[in-house]
């Protein structure tokens, strides 16, 4: 029985939590970046061939306020951009287009934190809520190499905007007792948009979405650091 109550106090200690006090505020950024490279040729005699690549970045900056021990509330702001551009060529024409898309976004967040006993590591769960909205641009030059003269130009632009709620999860890592750098992993989100097409400058489609959505890729993961400033962790 002493041993029984022994192993069972050794083990309350080693799962005990640390607290970041309430009245702490933080600061700090998160980013993620994504590139993609692509070649496909037709076999045997590779009469059609094609070439596609890709860089994008998304950030955010948060800035929130603990109401309770490990409970933070705050207000954040993002903006992210991508461009693409493609090479496609057949046996009798030539095709180049590039594309460009930006998007910014504000809104609220809360977290819960869970801190190990030394508060040097912890875990924290995440639900944000933001409205977004940005702007495409594309061009594709189309030639041919039978008739020189027909070349053809089309450009398109794109307006969007709409409501997400995510919920993330994430793991930070206080590397002092002010500085704290995360990796957040994960998101189920809701989203509520709405795309606007334009071609050669006329109004085209109109496009409605909505829905729940999990995405556990490697285009959820952001890197960040926060700065923690008003008290310490207990």
């Amino acid at each position: 029985m002493k041993n029984s109550l022994i192993l069972a106090s050794l083990f309350c200690l080693s799962v005990s939590y640390g607290q970041i006090k309430s009245g702490n505020v933080f600061f700090g950024p998160s980013i993620k970046f994504s590139t993609n490279d692509q070649s496909n040729e037709s076999l045997p005699n590779n009469q059609n061939q094609s070439k596609n690549s890709s860089v994008g970045f998304d950030s955010y900056l948060r800035a929130g306020y603990f109401l309770k021990d490990n409970f933070v509330v705050g207000l954040m702001g993002g903006y992210g951009a991508s461009s693409a551009k493609y090479e496609q060529k057949g046996i009798d024409y030539t095709r180049n287009g590039k594309d460009y898309s930006n998007s910014t976004s504000f809104g609220v967040f809360t977290r819960l934190y869970k801190l190990t006993n030394q508060n040097k590591l912890g875990v924290f769960g995440q639900l944000t809520a933001t409205y977004g909205f940005g702007k495409s641009n594309s061009t594709s030059i189309s030639e041919s190499s039978i008739y020189p003269s027909m070349t053809n130009k089309w450009t398109g632009e794109g307006d969007q905007w709409g409501l997400n709620v995510g919920l993330q999860t994430g793991l930070v890592y206080f590397i002092t007792e002010k500085i704290g750098i995360e990796m957040s992993f994960g998101n189920l989100y809701y989203n509520n948009s709405t795309n606007q097409s334009y071609s050669n400058g006329v109004k085209t489609i109109k496009t409605k979405s909505s829905g729940l959505n999990l995405d556990l890729g490697l285009r959820s993961l952001y890197l960040g650091f926060n700065i923690y400033f008003g008290g310490k962790k207990a």
